[in-house]
């Protein structure tokens, strides 16, 4: 199964998993900087029209934590919470996370790679969840559209810099 949101492509990855494939037209460490720093993460990882990131903590390091606050426009809030596993910059990172406001999520572990297309970058986000249920689930819930939305954001940063 694979679903086209935009430039993304999303497809299953094992029995647990999904993998989201997108080129983005700037060099590697500047990707790796869009996924990384606070000050650009907050400018494109938004989901929905609507919503701001008031707080986003990354302590980029082997067992440093993430913390993402999410408010939308009508009062709605969400945060995730994560610790880095590996890191390997500006080739990616993994991290275990989890939603955890009002409600603690299931942990999933999400693994970016970022491999070099001459003046262009191929994002690989693999996501994997504890159970084939969660996945279906996540899928079903809107999650691609919020994502290609807030990776779309993300062209505009890169294109900024």
């Amino acid at each position: 199964m694979v679903i086209t949101k935009g430039k993304s492509t999303v497809d299953i990855l094992g029995e647990t998993g999904i993998v989201v494939t997108r080129t983005f037209a700037a060099p590697r460490s500047m990707v790796f900087d869009a996924l990384t720093k606070p000050e650009l993460l907050q400018r494109w990882l938004l989901g929905p029209e609507g919503w701001t990131m008031p707080t986003c903590e990354v302590d980029l390091r082997v067992g440093g934590r993430i913390r993402f606050y999410w408010k939308s426009a009508d009062g709605k809030e969400l945060q995730l919470s994560g610790v880095f596993i590996a890191i390997d910059a500006p080739k990616g990172f993994s991290a275990n996370q989890r939603f955890d406001l009002g409600f603690i999520g299931p942990e999933e572990k999400l693994t970016y790679i970022l491999e070099d297309q001459g003046d262009e970058t191929l994002m690989r986000a693999e996501i994997v969840y504890p159970t084939r249920e969660i996945r279906n689930g996540s899928l079903q819930s809107g999650m691609t559209d919020g994502m290609e939305t807030s990776y779309a954001r993300m062209d505009e940063v890169l294109e900024s810099r």
